[in-house]
C-alpha cells in the first residue's frame, strides 16, 4: 500500500533492497488475493498484544502513530508464470511464517 519511495526505505532497512514489489496505494491486490482488515476484537486478541508490546515497549521500538492502513492484514504469494504456487495470508498481525520454508522445494517449470 506504500508509494515506491517509502517501500525503497523499508525494504533497504531490511537489507532486500532488490526483491521485486509492487506499489499498491488502491489496495487492488489486497482485494483480489482476499486479504481482508482486522476487527478491532482481533488485534486486542492476547497472541496480538503480547509480541506488540513486547516488541514496542520491551525491546525498545517505541509506539508510533497508526498509519492509515493500521488494520490491514497482509499475505505472501508465490508466483511464476501466472501460477500461484504458494501462499499465506495472515489471520494477525502477530503472524510470523517462516517464508524460506514455504517456497523451499517448490517446482517453478
Amino acid at each position: 500500500m506504500s508509494t515506491p519511495g517509502d517501500a525503497d526505505r523499508w525494504f533497504e532497512h531490511y537489507g532486500v533492497p532488490d526483491i521485486t514489489r509492487v506499489s499498491d496505494p488502491g489496495k487492488t491486490l489486497y482485494r483480489a488475493f482476499g486479504l481482508e482488515q482486522a476487527t478491532f476484537a482481533e488485534l486486542m486478541h492476547p497472541r496480538v498484544l503480547w509480541p506488540w508490546a513486547r516488541t514496542a515497549i520491551l525491546k525498545g521500538y517505541g509506539v508510533g502513530a497508526p498509519g492509515p492502513n493500521w488494520r490491514q492484514l497482509t499475505g505472501v504469494f508465490v508466483m511464476h508464470r501466472g501460477r500461484t504456487l504458494a501462499s499465506v495470508r495472515h489471520r494477525n498481525s502477530a503472524a510470523h511464517v517462516d517464508y524460506v520454508a514455504l517456497v523451499r522445494g517448490l517446482k517453478l517449470r
